[in-house]
């Protein structure tokens, strides 16, 4: 059982469709038939706009991959030094797996956006690492963590879950406490 997951950019998260070119969405034939409403300055600035805002994306930050042992956790860089933490010795570990829904001009996809954001702190050290995931992956990941009695939080959309189920009756989540050791 090793499960590893890609971290990915938050930010370039919904750029999957190449950007159109603003100067092209300026309407100079339009101002020039005499339609109403037009105003080519407006669309220059907007399109000016468009451009810069590109560039305004940090391309530069390494990239890390999460890999999900059987008894530990390890966080490879790019550079190829790889950190590991056993599960028992992390104060904190969660796992919250969120569902986006794109919105705003930069968005080019109405569909949902999967991805899982991993939260551990061991020995004073905090990561938040977002990392590209599946729903059957993540649930494949869960199980043999929940089988190994591995103490975990997890959360879909910011609810408590257990194997991305969040609406659990009270007799069951004392049951599961009970069964896999787990805090609710």
């Amino acid at each position: 059982m090793t499960h590893t997951f890609p971290e990915i950019d938050l930010q370039d998260y919904f750029r999957a469709a190449p950007a159109r070119n603003a100067f092209w969405e300026v309407r100079w034939w339009a101002f020039l038939r005499g339609d109403a409403y037009v105003n080519p300055f407006h669309d220059l600035l907007y399109a000016f706009s468009r451009k810069t805002s590109q560039n305004l994306v940090n391309r530069s930050r390494p990239m890390r991959k999460v890999t999900f042992t059987p008894d530990r956790l390890c966080i490879r860089s790019i550079a190829g030094d790889t950190r590991e933490f056993p599960y028992r010795e992390l104060s904190v570990f969660e796992l919250r797996w969120n569902q986006v829904f794109p919105a705003g001009p930069d968005s080019y996809s109405s569909a949902p956006g999967n991805y899982l954001l991993l939260v551990a702190r061991s020995e004073g050290e905090e990561f938040r690492i977002p990392v590209a995931c599946t729903g059957t992956s993540l649930s494949r990941l869960l199980r043999e963590l929940y089988d190994q009695r591995v103490p975990l939080r997890e959360f879909v959309n910011g609810m408590r879950s257990f194997r991305l189920a969040t609406d659990i009756p009270y007799q069951r989540i004392q049951a599961l406490k009970e069964t896999y050791g787990i805090s609710w």
